[in-house]
């Protein structure tokens, strides 16, 4: 015990972050302020209908953790709310969820972080501010036939079209030249 004290005086206690988001790839950040937002999905594409992870973590610009901050979180689909949080109180900075989109597009998370005002001569704060981040979220439409969504599908399926009709069109063309070189030689006989 002794030399577990003396390790820990003796040796300066370093702060410990936690870890970023960004770190495995494919999370979007902002900051706005003092604060660093980052947001990722689980899966990193979400496809509609299926439920979606969302991992939130919000920091300070120093690196530090934001430790007991309220935030509301709101979805929207071109403008119209489709769903809405109450306050939630983020302990250590990070936050996740599940979300289930609907319908495939271009959907956005808006995270309001409600922030404090305070005032230089008193140590309370006087008011609340909100800070808002907005996200952009593509959400893909479910797999057709193999496919990832209706764009490639129908890419796909124009492409087997024309090179249908090109075969087609090139097979009766040589079968049209093959009759008349077989006409043309019975006539000279």
């Amino acid at each position: 015990m002794v030399l577990s004290l003396t390790t820990v005086l003796a040796f300066q206690l370093r702060t410990v972050y936690s870890d970023s988001l960004t770190g495995s790839g494919g999370a979007l950040t902002q900051r706005i302020g003092n604060f660093d937002v980052e947001l990722k999905t689980i899966p990193a594409k979400p496809i509609a209908g299926d439920n979606t992870n969302v991992f939130i973590r919000i920091g300070n610009i120093n690196g530090d953790d934001a430790v007991d901050t309220p935030i509301t979180i709101k979805v929207t689909k071109q403008g119209k709310e489709i769903h809405r949080t109450n306050t939630i109180v983020i302990p250590y900075g990070h936050y996740s969820y599940r979300f289930n989109f609907v319908e495939s597009g271009i959907y956005a998370i808006d995270i309001l972080i409600k922030d404090k005002i305070y005032e230089t001569r008193s140590p309370s704060p006087i008011q609340t501010q909100g800070i808002l981040f907005t996200f952009p979220i593509d959400v893909h439409s479910k797999v057709f036939f193999g496919f990832f969504d209706f764009q490639t599908t129908l890419t796909v399926t124009i492409a087997v079209v024309i090179v249908s009709s090109i075969t087609f069109y090139s097979v009766k063309k040589n079968k049209n030249e093959r009759k008349k070189s077989y006409h043309s030689s019975e006539k000279t006989r």
